[in-house]
């Protein structure tokens, strides 16, 4: 087996990968995840669809070389460079720094999406629409709450949903921004009030502090599975997208302050 170098733990293919990303994911809050929906069918550079995503899982985290690939994926090292290379070209790795002869790469958003695909069936558009119409109802509710100490300010559609050409399409695929309601200096005193007030019990502290943001995430979603919602800048990866809802054009929500930084 080649040696490879790769940060942090070892690259032998191990069942652990799946469980050190899916471990690393469940870190975020609920909903906070860019998912791309894919066919087992499809390939994707050269590999099975699923055999890529498991990849992308496997390399999440780390900067990892040829060597790494080719011990993944048991392949000789000349065809682990071609699908490095070809996975470079498909923007789903980029080097690890700005020195493009550095060998060790790292997945990008399109990469960390891949390793979040998600193989469900589709849906009908009529069946997304309805989605969509009750996701804008619980937040326009939700903005019109004074007790919120935080505001669902943006929401950006994009993916499959905005071909009209489909009458099924993929997963309904959301970008959202939320910013905080308190001033920087009454924030975390607000953040804690809100917290204790809320009665739930939390496993961690990090699960109390993140509540709200994790709220307004479960209040887009709803209990649709087929909606899927990214706080990562579509535009680094999409010229496709539209805005479907503007705090600033809701004249019944509870306005932001115009300098409230965004809850990341």
């Amino acid at each position: 087996m080649l040696a490879g170098r790769v940060a942090g733990r070892s690259h032998a293919k191990s069942p652990d990968a799946v469980a050190y990303f899916r471990h690393h994911t469940s870190q975020l809050p609920y909903g906070w995840r860019l998912l791309v929906r894919v066919s087992k069918t499809d390939e994707i550079c050269g590999m099975p669809a699923p055999t890529a995503r498991e990849l992308m899982r496997a390399i999440a985290h780390d900067s990892v070389d040829d060597d790494y690939i080719a011990s993944w994926l048991d392949v000789a090292a000349s065809a682990a460079t071609r699908i490095r290379e070809s996975l470079v070209a498909e923007g789903y790795l980029e080097c690890s720094s700005e020195d493009e002869r550095d060998s060790l790469h790292v997945t990008t958003i399109k990469g960390n999406a891949l390793a979040q695909a998600s193989f469900s069936p589709q849906i009908h558009r009529r069946t997304a629409e309805k989605n969509i119409s009750g996701m804008l109802e619980r937040v326009r509710e939700y903005n019109r709450d004074n007790t919120k100490i935080l505001a669902i300010s943006r929401i950006q559609i994009f993916g499959s949903f905005l071909d009209s050409s489909r009458d099924r399409i993929g997963d309904i695929d959301l970008a959202v921004t939320i910013l905080r309601r308190p001033d920087k200096d009454s924030y975390i005193k607000a953040l804690y009030a809100y917290c204790n007030a809320s009665g739930r019990r939390f496993g961690t502290h990090l699960d109390f502090l993140d509540w709200p943001r994790v709220e307004a995430i479960r209040t887009v979603k709803g209990r649709s599975p087929a909606i899927n919602v990214t706080n990562e800048d579509i535009t680094r990866f999409t010229d496709r997208w539209r805005d479907i809802y503007m705090i600033d054009k809701d004249e019944q929500a509870i306005q932001p302050p115009k300098d409230a930084p965004a809850e990341l």
